[in-house]
């Protein structure tokens, strides 16, 4: 990750891997992203589309 994030589920749901760590976040979870140190994927298992907003923390 470049910035710091901040990753809010607004419809769906999917299935995330963070750092080796397995989770399941849904419509309306917030979860969040550190800088430089997290690895991050995600797969849609669902049968709707998923949407994930995604909030950029820049520093300045």
């Amino acid at each position: 990750m470049m910035n710091d994030m901040l990753c809010h589920m607004t419809e769906g749901e999917l299935a995330v891997v963070q750092n080796d760590k397995q989770f399941t976040v849904k419509k309306g979870d917030v979860w969040t992203c550190a800088k430089g140190i997290t690895t991050e994927g995600t797969q849609n298992k669902g049968n709707a589309v998923a949407i994930m907003r995604i909030i950029d923390l820049l520093t300045t």
